[in-house]
């Protein structure tokens, strides 16, 4: 990890070592067939966001020791613990994952909308007017994604074997995708 910023000057060179590897192929870690992510993390679709969050994010978090990285780090009591979720991830668990709920017009809106009051049933949770209003009209989903997340993490954190994962020792290298 720490030596990712020089092993990787950018998002393009990340890709290409990730595909040079498996000899061209994209090949999804452990977790994410196990939480049915919809990308590898080096997808033509993905891998900036992956690059970006190591380098800017996750790197200085793990350099400064400010973070426990779950499951890759113990977790420290003193510190934040900083686990990876995917929304996609979370919404098929829940039976709630709508193909295309990004994007814009009336059907995606209304997928949104969907999503939003089975979240509501499920989760029991309570979404502000004005919330609830901003979820549905922002049609890159960014927002949903947001909640969606909080939830995931918010359940993460009430199992009762957590921080312990299902177990395999790859997760320890690939992490982990908590949904």
């Amino acid at each position: 990890m720490l030596a990712f910023p020089d092993s990787y000057p950018s998002a393009d060179a990340l890709r290409a070592a990730c595909r040079q590897a498996v000899g061209g192929r994209e090949l999804k870690r452990i977790t994410d067939r196990a939480s049915h992510a919809p990308f590898s993390p080096y997808n033509i679709r993905l891998y900036r966001q992956t690059y970006y969050g190591i380098r800017d994010l996750l790197h200085p978090l793990v350099r400064d020791r400010a973070v426990s990285v779950l499951p890759m780090q113990e977790p420290q009591p003193d510190k934040p613990w900083l686990l990876e979720i995917c929304p996609a991830s979370t919404l098929k668990k829940r039976g709630l994952y709508q193909s295309s709920y990004k994007g814009r017009g009336e059907q995606k809106r209304e997928a949104r909308v969907r999503i939003v009051e089975a979240l509501e049933r499920q989760e029991d949770v309570l979404v502000p007017r004005d919330t609830r209003t901003g979820l549905i009209e922002d049609s890159g989903g960014d927002a949903l994604d947001s909640v969606v997340a909080a939830l995931a993490v918010s359940e993460a954190l009430r199992h009762p074997d957590f921080p312990t994962v299902e177990h395999h020792r790859a997760y320890a290298v690939e992490g982990y995708i908590y949904v």
